[in-house]
């Protein structure tokens, strides 16, 4: 046996040790009664990420050691909440939304709240003062639904934190801003949030504090819904450290209060980058580089997007009109302007890829082209895009969103319909999407639940083969599991936990049906 080394040695009481912690791997421990009693020293200490720097990455958290899909990276507190940008009407005191023409009005800055004692709330006072300032109502929403004038509330709560709080403040001003590149687009309503503090609220703010406070909102804030159902960003000191990638392997997850909980989606290696996904993945790959454009101010070379085919699914990339046998790709170094087929070599603009989706686009977009179709001419609908774009496009997906929405009808064929559409969009997740993440949770649940249907179904109108079933129910079990499991790690007041009780649901009545089934069985026999 080989002399252990020092870095072997128990955490609590020095002597060799085998054990090692499952989160850091660092630590070491004889036993496990040391282990327990060592966790509150080393609570603060065990850590399986770590904070790097690179010329090309900047500032960014990274692995310090294997880490297991579902295993937690950390949970942390905003230090500032605010409305999102572009909102309805909501209370600066509690955030419920504002529904009623006749609503109430802070008394001293005329913004609307719910209540007086809103409006005399504690956490209201210091921006009062300011917005207070706006005697002509130039910021001020007036009509009952949605306004950009939300914009200004986060930023001026940001500006505050100066006074109110200068620990956040440093942590605030630390932020990546992107400010030169806001001035220098003189995007407007940036320009006009800047200006709205500067020569409308006259309270002192120095203007480049203004510009890097909203690019740090801009670049750095996370949405969430608060217990009031409305939606809400939040600014966190080490979620801001997490790059960006369209293949994410860091699932983000958040309660009512803003608490944010990241964990591992997948198996990350050690000294790997550890990334979210600051777009919608199931967004084409033009749209997610012009979002990444605009809003972040980079190109990205992620590994999905450095894969013309994006991982075999060509999600962004229609079939050639010429050949038919292959599809158009981007044309590489970084560039979407231009695709190629990878056959016979056309070449189209993005303009004619654009062209292509968008009437596709609009087909569907129109309100009787599902809902006056019958189930055989939906498939055909579907085989008809397959011959303008690969099976796990982007434009087939939208159309069996549209279909799962607007499919009505719980019989066999319907049933079956909808087992396709989902294995083909568990087939998407798993490559774009894929390990313990909310979206394929909620896929794999739906699969589970349609099997169900699928049995059901088949076995009241006689189309299924009644030897298959007992596997179907096994299938759609396993899937109702994996859902389970990823639904489990979400917080305990996040209001996706809901998902289980639909989930075992399910699996409780494909359980009683299996036993119907064996009792069946026995009674033949």
């Amino acid at each position: 046996m080989a002399t252990p080394t020092a870095m072997d040695a128990c955490n609590y009481c020095g002597a060799p040790g085998a054990l090692k912690c499952g989160r850091c791997h660092a630590a070491c421990y004889c036993s496990r009664d040391h282990q327990r009693l060592d966790s509150g020293d080393h609570r603060d200490l065990c850590k399986n990420y770590t904070s790097v720097s690179s010329p090309d990455l900047g500032e960014h958290l990274a692995a310090t050691c294997l880490i297991l899909p579902g295993n937690l990276i950390f949970s942390e507190n905003p230090i500032l909440v605010g409305p999102v940008a572009y909102s309805d009407l909501i209370c600066l005191g509690c955030h419920s939304a504002i529904t009623e023409e006749d609503f109430s009005k802070c008394p001293d800055c005329k913004w609307p709240v719910c209540s007086k004692v809103c409006a005399n709330s504690k956490s209201h006072w210091a921006e009062c003062d300011v917005l207070a300032k706006d005697e002509l109502g130039i910021g001020i929403p007036q009509h009952i639904g949605q306004t950009p004038r939300y914009d200004l509330i986060m930023l001026l709560r940001g500006l505050l934190l100066k006074e109110t709080d200068p620990k956040s403040w440093k942590v605030l001003m630390a932020m990546q801003s992107h400010k030169e590149i806001w001035k220098k687009d003189n995007d407007p309503f940036h320009a006009a949030a800047v200006k709205y503090f500067t020569e409308v609220c006259k309270c002192g703010f120095d203007e480049d504090e203004i510009h890097h406070v909203r690019g740090v909102i801009m670049t750095n804030c996370m949405v969430f819904k608060s217990d009031k159902g409305t939606s809400l960003r939040a600014l966190y000191p080490q979620f801001r450290l997490f790059n960006h990638s369209c293949i994410p392997n860091i699932h983000i997850s958040s309660n009512s209060d803003g608490e944010i909980t990241a964990r591992a989606a997948v198996t990350i290696q050690k000294n790997e980058q550890l990334c979210i996904s600051y777009t919608g993945t199931m967004e084409p790959l033009w749209q997610r580089q012009k979002y990444l454009s605009e809003i972040y101010k980079f190109q990205c070379q992620c590994k999905r997007c450095s894969d013309p085919t994006e991982f075999g699914t060509y999600f962004s990339s229609p079939r050639c009109p010429d050949c038919r046998r292959s599809f158009m790709l981007p044309s590489g170094n970084g560039s979407i302007n231009w695709w190629i087929c990878e056959t016979c070599g056309l070449r189209y603009e993005l303009i004619d890829v654009l062209q292509e989706v968008s009437d596709w686009l609009n087909r569907i977009d129109m309100s009787d082209f599902i809902g006056k179709r019958t189930v055989k001419q939906l498939n055909k609908d579907v085989d008809r895009m397959h011959d303008s774009f690969h099976p796990l496009h982007y434009v087939p997906l939208q159309f069996t969103q549209n279909l799962l929405r607007e499919i009505k009808g719980e019989n066999y064929v319907t049933f079956k319909l909808r087992q396709e559409i989902w294995e083909n969009h568990l087939e998407i997740c798993d490559k774009l999407e894929p390990g313990l993440t909310r979206r394929r949770g909620m896929v794999l649940f739906n699969l589970g639940a349609t099997i169900n249907g699928v049995v059901k179904s088949g076995i009241a109108e006689k189309e299924i083969y009644l030897p298959r079933v007992p596997s179907l129910l096994q299938e759609a079990k396993l899937f109702l599991l994996e859902a389970q499991r990823i639904f489990q790690l979400e917080p305990k007041t996040s209001r996706e936990r809901h998902w289980l009780y639909s989930i075992t649901s399910v699996y409780d009545e494909i359980e009683a049906m299996e036993r119907s089934c064996q009792e069946g069985t026995e009674h033949l026999e």
